[in-house]
């Protein structure tokens, strides 16, 4: 059946648009996901979105590969970081259970802050033999992992620049949580960036609207292989406009053990 023919009547009309005018999409695909679409009922689209989504992840047409000298980063707020890796490590076996967030953050810091309370080579051996050793193939993000590029082609530049506390903003977060009506920016929130080097790049692709879910496809992805900035951030944060970003398999974390950066939005 034509794309065009497939029914949609509760889908969200950005969410069809963003799913039928995306030429990174297969139109196979997007004839699947429309008709998966096809619910009885409004409230039960945003479901059946996100389970199609779920199953077909990393689909895009549009390969992207990167050169050693290349590096592509990543963000996240820091509580997230800390709350998940305590978590891990008091879920092994034999784990006394004593890891706090508090405990994590603080090696974190380490990593990224000179003349912080820990030094990094301290850090660095905690991780190696507390994370690493015990965990090694805990991963970065989930699946997929939506990474940034720098326009100059080296995401640690941006990281290490002023320019840093507008990445929030220029990657479309913090979200969904900031979203609202009427909508705001919190500011002196914190997080932690981390950059891969293409050396540990498995390779990713150009994200499709099947790599986000409904909520954030419907308001903030946009086709064209590039970050939205926040429509209600400052204007001197969205005038920088998006970068270019990607999706990926989850890197692991000891991948970027030497190139963490902390900063507040």
């Amino acid at each position: 059946m034509p794309i065009a023919e497939i029914e949609t009547p509760f889908l969200d009309a950005c969410v069809r648009q963003r799913l039928v005018e995306d030429e990174n999409l297969e139109d196979a695909k997007t004839e699947e996901a429309l008709t998966h679409c096809q619910v009885d009922a409004e409230d039960e689209v945003e479901a059946a979105f996100n389970e199609f989504a779920g199953g077909n992840r990393l689909v895009g047409i549009q390969a992207v590969e990167l050169d050693a000298g290349e590096w592509v980063g990543h963000i996240k707020r820091i509580d997230a970081i800390t709350r998940y890796l305590s978590g891990a490590l008091n879920d092994l076996p034999g784990s006394p259970g004593d890891f706090s967030p508090a405990q994590v953050e603080a090696r974190i810091r380490a990593l990224a802050l000179p003349g912080s309370p820990l030094s990094k080579n301290e850090a660095l051996m905690w991780f190696e033999e507390e994370v690493f050793d015990q965990l090694p193939n805990y991963k970065v993000a989930g699946r997929p992992t939506w990474l940034f590029e720098a326009d100059d082609g080296d995401a640690r530049s941006l990281l290490v620049s002023k320019e840093c506390s507008t990445l929030p903003c220029r990657l479309g977060l913090p979200e969904p949580l900031f979203w609202g009506d009427p909508p705001f920016y919190p500011r002196g929130l914190e997080f932690v960036g981390f950059a891969f080097s293409g050396d540990d790049f498995d390779g990713g692709r150009r994200p499709t609207a099947l790599d986000g879910d409904y909520d954030s496809v419907r308001k903030i992805w946009i086709i064209g292989g590039r970050t939205q900035p926040l429509p209600h951030g400052p204007e001197d944060m969205r005038k920088l406009n998006g970068l270019g970003e990607v999706v990926s398999e989850p890197p692991l974390l000891s991948n970027a053990v030497n190139n963490v950066y902390v900063f507040l939005n």
